[in-house]
Order: C-alpha cells, then sequence, then structure tokens
C-alpha cells in the first residue's frame, strides 16, 4: 500500500471513529432525556437532564449536521429552563435551547418536531403570539404520529388560539382528538383547558372534540359518554 493510500485509509478509519463515537452519544443522550422525562421533579431528574446534556452536547459537538441530536438537545434546556425550582424560567437556558432548536430547523426545516420545539421554547419564553403561532404553522408542515407530541403542539395551539386561522385551528383539534382517544391524562387535560379557557371559541372546539365518537378511547363505554349536543335549531 502506498503512503497515499494509507492516509487515505487512516483518515476513513478517523472519520468512521468519529461518527460511531457521535452516534453512541446521541444514543446516550437521546436516552438519559426519555429517562428524565419519565421521573417527577427531583434530584434524580436533574441528573438525568445534565447526563443528557453532556452526551448531546458532545454529539453535535462531534457531528454539528445532526439535526435530531440538536432538537434534543433543545429540549433538554428547556426542560432545564423552565424547572419549577428556579422560581421562573431561566433566560440563559432558554436562549440555549432557542439556539439548538434553531440549528435543528435549519438542518431540517420541514421536519414538524423541530418546529414544535422551537414553539414551546417561544411560550416558555413569553414571545408575542404572532411569532408563536408562526413558528406553529411550520409544526404543522408534515403529521405527527407520535401521541405525546400532536398533545403538546395542541398546547402550543391553545396557548395563542386566538390568532390562529380556521385550518390551523381544525388541524390542533385533530391533535386534540388524537390526545383524548391516548390517554385519560390528557383528556382530563381537556377538561381543565375547557373549563379554564379564557377564549369561548376554544372552550367550544375542545367540548366539540369530548363529545365525537371518534375521539373516545377504544375501551370507552358508550352510556358513560357525554351526550352529543343538540343540533342547531332553525
Amino acid at each position: 500500500m502506498t503512503a497515499a493510500a494509507l492516509a487515505a485509509a487512516l483518515g476513513c478509519a478517523a472519520f468512521a471513529a468519529r461518527d460511531t463515537s457521535a452516534v453512541m452519544q446521541r444514543m446516550s443522550g437521546a436516552v438519559a432525556l426519555a429517562q428524565a422525562e419519565a421521573l417527577e421533579r427531583g434530584a434524580e431528574r436533574d441528573r438525568r437532564l445534565a447526563d443528557a446534556q453532556t452526551a448531546l452536547t458532545n454529539a453535535v459537538g462531534v457531528n454539528a449536521f445532526d439535526a435530531a441530536g440538536w432538537r434534543d438537545l433543545a429540549r433538554v434546556r428547556l426542560l432545564q429552563g423552565v424547572a419549577p425550582e428556579l422560581g421562573a424560567p431561566s433566560p440563559v437556558l432558554l436562549d440555549a435551547a432557542a439556539q439548538a432548536a434553531e440549528n435543528a430547523e435549519r438542518l431540517s426545516p420541514h421536519d414538524p418536531d423541530n418546529a414544535l420545539i422551537h414553539a414551546q421554547i417561544l411560550v416558555a419564553r413569553g414571545a408575542p403570539i404572532n411569532e408563536t403561532a408562526a413558528m406553529l404553522d411550520h409544526a404543522y408542515y408534515a403529521p405527527l404520529r407520535e401521541p405525546g407530541a400532536r398533545w403538546a403542539r395542541f398546547q402550543v395551539a391553545a396557548s395563542v388560539w386566538s390568532v390562529l386561522d380556521r385550518s390551523l385551528r381544525a388541524a390542533a383539534t385533530e391533535d386534540a382528538c388524537a390526545a383524548a382517544r391516548y390517554a385519560a391524562i390528557w383528556r382530563d387535560g381537556l377538561d381543565g383547558m375547557a373549563a379554564n379557557a379564557a377564549d369561548p371559541t376554544l372552550s367550544a372546539a375542545i367540548n366539540a372534540v369530548r363529545v365525537r365518537p371518534d375521539c373516545a378511547p377504544a375501551d370507552a363505554d358508550p352510556e358513560s359518554s357525554p351526550p352529543a349536543p343538540a343540533p342547531p335549531q332553525p
């Protein structure tokens, strides 16, 4: 093997090792993030988030073109930035979350998960609702299949409901339907949102979801479902 060929082979091996390291760090960070999200607040949750932050920071440091790595890092920084023990959202941590989200969007601009996490960060930062609504619009570029993501997207939509157009409200309503069908905790969440919503059109949209047969859980007792509203009188 010539010196040039040997150098090329060694270079390829080095890049392969770097790629493998980035993948392993990315996977480790994703696992730690999932574990943290499943825990109640406390020292163990904080530790898992710190582990996720370290692993994901290392992963994107090796491979700066990993959109999913940046998105997960944005999620970690968001969770750290709105931790209840802080007393108030941390501008520094939320800025770090926003930067990671922007990197994810730049690398994968049509991935709705990237726009969703950015919209959640805007809500946490108290951004103008028109700015949040514009980002939310990007989050509806494509379907989201994961029920938790659909519930999160509806929560963002509910926070800016007053400025959403008809098509976005309809899409958000379908997210609420999917969430109600999937988990009791989200069905209960819809009840609370309907009762506390300042916008009557949001309450009406949620109440319409609650009586739709296709939004009921698969194991629901039809007789225990709320009655459908009476049709409007002419």
